[in-house]
């Protein structure tokens, strides 16, 4: 059984409707945060997510909108003298950035939470290898980032990342019961999206059928109002025929 709980749903702009995009994953008994956005704590209370029993954080970049809810989750566990380990995957080149972050906020080191960083390569790598699976692979985005698979009793969820369309993402979605993924624009500001490093609804729909996935969910949109969603879910349906999903905050899944 693979639960996901989408935490947060926007882009890099948050809505009175929607935070900052991030994901708690419940696989096997253990869960995860995918990026850390806004009140991860005041939410997990909420909703029962279990919080102070996370495996391991796994960001996808160092852009705000992805890792501010960090600060005050490690504060938290401070506060609650968390004594477990905590693991933080991210990209190699950003590890020791956020380890001068996390040290002038006197997050990181003695006598605050114990926290082992593990440096992902811009490659597919295995990096949680249970009864469940987890990998990381590369993301095209504009600073080193990164894409997340998890796999449990032969389901398949994945997670785009902040990205644009690339092979490794394709052959990493391929067959996916879930491919969770971006979709910042429309197309017709493509040119836009490629700039900065995002794709489209259309773009994420595209990949969806050619990765033959099951369910595809939209999220890290921009838009002016909620009711312009609408387009972007259609613009995604158009290329895609199975189903297509824009989750708002808080919803849950479960893939069994």
């Amino acid at each position: 059984m693979i639960k996901i709980t989408f935490f947060g749903t926007a882009g890099a702009e948050q809505y009175k409707e929607r935070d900052n995009t991030y994901i708690g994953v419940e696989v096997e008994d253990e869960s995860y945060f995918i990026d850390v956005g806004g009140s991860p704590v005041m939410k997990s209370k909420k909703i029962g997510f279990p919080w102070l029993k996370i495996k391991g954080i796994l960001l996808t970049h160092l852009h705000p909108d992805h890792i501010y809810g960090l600060f005050s989750l490690l504060h938290h566990y401070k506060l609650y003298e968390l004594k477990e380990e905590i693991s933080i995957f991210l990209p190699e080149e950003e590890v020791n950035r956020l380890k001068r972050i996390l040290t002038d906020l006197k997050l990181y080191g003695e006598g605050y939470p114990k926290l082992k960083f593990y440096g992902l390569p811009d490659t597919v790598k295995l990096i949680i290898d249970k009864s469940y699976k987890i990998y990381s692979f590369p993301a095209r985005h504009n600073c080193p980032a990164l894409g997340y698979k998890i796999e449990s009793g032969g389901k398949k969820v994945i997670y785009s990342g902040d990205t644009y369309r690339s092979e490794t993402l394709l052959s990493m979605a391929m067959n996916g019961d879930v491919l969770i993924h971006e979709a910042s624009f429309l197309d017709e500001k493509l040119n836009i999206a490629r700039h900065l490093g995002h794709s489209t609804a259309g773009e994420a729909g595209r990949l969806a059928r050619m990765a033959k996935v099951k369910q595809l969910y939209l999220v890290h949109s921009y838009r002016h109002e909620e009711l312009d969603l609408e387009k972007y879910l259609q613009e995604a349906k158009s290329e895609f025929n199975g189903r297509v999903f824009i989750p708002s905050d808080l919803d849950t899944i479960m893939i069994n």
